[in-house]
């Protein structure tokens, strides 16, 4: 029984032996492959490889590319020594002279319903300003209107002080109505005024200025200056300027051709205001007294055509004696005109009137039952070669002058607002009838335009003219000279 059990006790001690012995080898070789591997690891190295560039393609539309912040809009910082309002700029707005490439130029194609149709939501109204503090709300003689920025567009010429537009008292009154309307200017709103006489201009400033009580004073005393006195009506010429800086477009209307308020206009948009007002006696630079038909003469054609017209009168000997004789009679009326206005107003001031100031020189004479030759007219007209209306321009001419010119200064901004005020004659019956809506006259034109421009457009009617103090007769006149004329030679 001994035995065996100690046999059991070999065997298993045996076994145990042998697996230890089996676990020391297995551990030994691992060790070993893996002491073998490392020692024959080659060592990690880097390798640097040039990476192929993306090349830049070209766009097929050519794309400025600017930096975001020089994008945004924000004032210029100025140092002022006083407080003044600038309405801040427009993102990206082209430089001058880019607006072609911008948009092109609308054509009217010998008409205006392109502008009216597709153009007039370029129109500005000071919508892109985000500050008020310069604000000013205007009423230029009944149209309204708010900006920062405003000019004022009035007529100076003699026709304004004429009696058939109220005379010195009528226009003294718009001179007073302009005061108060100086005077409600805040002193941040930045304005100016230009006046025009036909082919004359004459500015307060270059540019817009504050309205500070300096500047309202001195403009004020400046506009009060002129048309006071019946010896020296309109403005002064030396004085004022006839030449206005040109763009980069050329106009339907040249620059020799454009007068008044359309002159005034090009000069004004180079100011850059938000708003403008007009106040004018007429549309053009040649008004019929009769028809009050009024247009902007082509100047060398006309001239051509009155040459060429008279030259067609004189081939004909009968009309040519005829010619002759209206002639000295026309020289024999002038003494005759002149001596009855002076009469007239020494009759006035007499009485303490106003003095009659006349636009025509024949308004006396006919006032005065004077007959005055008529007009030659031409049995066949077309013998000139020139029409009557070659001498014009069209009104759509002057409509595509106005916004060429505006544009190219305002480009993305598009039209400022405009407010256009007309002086009528008093005693007029012709007005307003369909006679002279096909004549086009300054108040159909100016409706014209206003409605194009979705602008606002008044008429002040002018009181009638003051009855004649005096009665003349044209023999007593005629007497009256030859006395005055036998008194020198003595």
């Amino acid at each position: 029984m001994k035995n065996p059990k100690r046999k059991r006790q070999l065997i298993g001690s045996s076994a145990a032996l042998i697996s230890l012995i089996v676990h020391i080898i297995l551990l030994s070789l691992a060790g070993g492959i893996v002491a073998l591997r490392y020692f024959n690891k080659t060592p990690a190295t880097f390798e640097v490889t040039e990476q192929k560039k993306l090349e830049r393609r070209q766009l097929d539309i050519p794309v400025q590319v600017e930096p975001f912040m020089q994008q945004m809009s924000k004032p210029a910082r100025k140092t002022t020594s006083r407080i003044t309002a600038n309405a801040p700029q427009m993102v990206n707005i082209p430089q001058q002279g880019t607006y072609v490439e911008m948009a092109p130029m609308p054509t009217f194609k010998s008409s205006y319903t392109n502008f009216i149709q597709t153009d007039r939501t370029m129109i500005m109204k000071s919508k892109y300003r985000e500050t008020g503090y310069g604000l000013s709300a205007v009423d230029f003689f009944g149209t309204r209107g708010k900006a920062e920025k405003v000019l004022l567009i009035v007529d100076a010429s003699p026709a304004m002080v004429s009696e058939d537009r109220g005379g010195l008292f009528a226009y003294q009154t718009l001179n007073e109505e302009l005061r108060l309307i100086v005077d409600n200017f805040r002193s941040s709103t930045l304005f100016n005024l230009i006046l025009h006489d036909h082919d004359h201009v004459a500015h307060y400033q270059p540019a817009l200025v504050p309205a500070t009580a300096h500047h309202k004073t001195n403009l004020l005393d400046w506009v009060a200056s002129i048309n006071t006195n019946v010896a020296q009506l309109g403005l002064n010429k030396t004085e004022a300027t006839s030449i206005i800086p040109t763009g980069n477009y050329e106009l339907p209307v040249t620059q020799t051709d454009m007068t008044g308020w359309l002159k005034s206009a090009q000069l004004a948009t180079t100011m850059q205001p938000e708003i403008i007002f007009f106040l004018s006696g007429d549309w053009g630079s040649i008004t019929d007294p009769d028809t009050d038909l009024s247009y902007f003469a082509r100047k060398n054609k006309l001239n051509q055509y009155l040459d060429q017209r008279l030259e067609t009168l004189l081939s004909d000997e009968d009309v040519a004696e005829e010619w002759e004789e209206m002639s000295l009679e026309l020289e024999e009326l002038v003494p005759v005109t002149e001596k009855m206005l002076e009469l007239e107003n020494q009759a006035r001031f007499d009485e303490l009137l106003d003095p009659k100031i006349v636009a025509y020189a024949d308004e006396i004479l006919w006032e005065n039952d004077v007959d005055i030759p008529d007009w030659i007219l031409l049995e066949e007209p077309e013998e000139v070669g020139i029409y009557t209306a070659d001498t014009r321009y069209t009104f759509e001419e002057i409509m595509q002058t106005l916004f060429v010119f505006t544009m190219e200064i305002y480009q993305e901004r598009g039209f400022p607002e405009m407010n256009f005020v007309l002086l009528e004659k008093g005693g007029s019956s012709l007005n307003n009838s369909a006679e002279t809506a096909s004549l086009l006259t300054s108040t159909e034109k100016y409706e014209l335009l206003t409605d194009m421009l979705d602008a606002r457009f008044r008429i002040i009617d002018a009181e009638d003219p003051i009855d004649n103090v005096l009665d003349q007769n044209i023999y007593d006149i005629m007497d009256m000279l030859e006395e005055e004329a036998e008194e020198e030679l003595l």
